[in-house]
């Protein structure tokens, strides 16, 4: 089993704006993976959120809800979960307000293809870190001696907290400095794929990294074109030559949603049968 491991908690509307885009684009880009979202039990209280269930219903999309309190963006680190399920063959964390690009896949499919545990997709200039907490991969086969050394979610979190105590300001960003403290000792099984206008990561930090000239080598003519285009569309940026950067967060897709739901695609008809049947969802989701 393949999963996108995503993240919702919080009551902010902006990410229930963009949930739906979500859903479709991984789904139906990544078509042999499924989604599982953890949310926070706060998420019920949202007006929307019965559409979570009746995604659940129709989709591959596991959802795993987690009482408590959180501190700061700790839910973030959630998406980690599926490291310590070996049911779980890969997973990618993505972010819920955000999409998949074609660079994006692109730099995936190279990642599966070589062999190495850990995928690192860097596609801003400013992301200069080993690994960004919403654009990386594991092939969990090949990690079974880092379970060994942190047998559970909870050792992980436990972990950051140890650090994170000895630091005021390792707070914010939790996600991503954990993932540091995790890895940043594994360099060799990481495999790093620069896209949009970021540069290779400096050799000296001895990091297999695949050449951006071959990354449009790699064919999505598998995929609908019309979704790749609208994705890429939504994930573009008003300056320079490339078409924008994976992972950006956007505010609100709902005009991209309507273009999306006139595809002839699975996820596409399970959201217009939600809306046939629930016209309270219907209307939120209308911009």
């Amino acid at each position: 089993m393949n999963i996108i491991s995503l993240v919702l908690f919080g009551t902010q509307t902006r990410y229930w704006y963009t949930l739906l885009t979500s859903v479709i684009g991984n789904l139906e880009l990544y078509p042999s993976y499924a989604i599982r979202l953890h949310i926070s039990n706060d998420v019920r209280s949202h007006p929307a959120s019965e559409v979570l269930d009746e995604l659940s219903d129709r989709l591959p999309l596991q959802v795993f809800e987690f009482p408590g309190a959180y501190a700061d963006t700790e839910p973030s680190m959630w998406r980690m979960r599926p490291l310590w399920d070996t049911n779980v063959q890969r997973f990618l964390c993505r972010d819920v307000d955000s999409v998949p690009t074609s660079e994006e896949i692109q730099a995936t499919r190279f990642w599966t293809k070589s062999h190495l545990a850990v995928h690192s997709i860097r596609s801003f200039h400013l992301h200069d870190i080993l690994l960004m907490a919403g654009l990386c991969g594991f092939d969990n086969t090949k990690l079974n001696f880092v379970r060994d050394q942190v047998t559970s979610f909870d050792h992980y979190v436990s972990l950051y907290r140890q650090r994170s105590s000895m630091n005021p300001v390792f707070g914010w960003s939790c996600d991503q400095k954990a993932l540091s403290m995790m890895f940043d000792g594994m360099r060799s099984f990481v495999y790093d794929c620069p896209i949009g206008n970021c540069g290779p990561h400096n050799v000296s930090l001895g990091i297999a990294t695949l050449d951006k000239a071959l990354l449009h080598t790699e064919s999505l003519s598998d995929l609908n074109q019309r979704l790749l285009d609208i994705c890429d569309a939504i994930m573009a940026v008003p300056w320079g030559e490339f078409k924008g950067f994976a992972g950006r967060p956007i505010g609100d897709t709902r005009p991209q949603l309507k273009e999306m739901l006139k595809l002839d695609l699975p996820s596409c008809a399970a959201v217009r049968d939600i809306f046939d049947k629930k016209p309270s969802i219907k209307a939120f989701y209308e911009p």
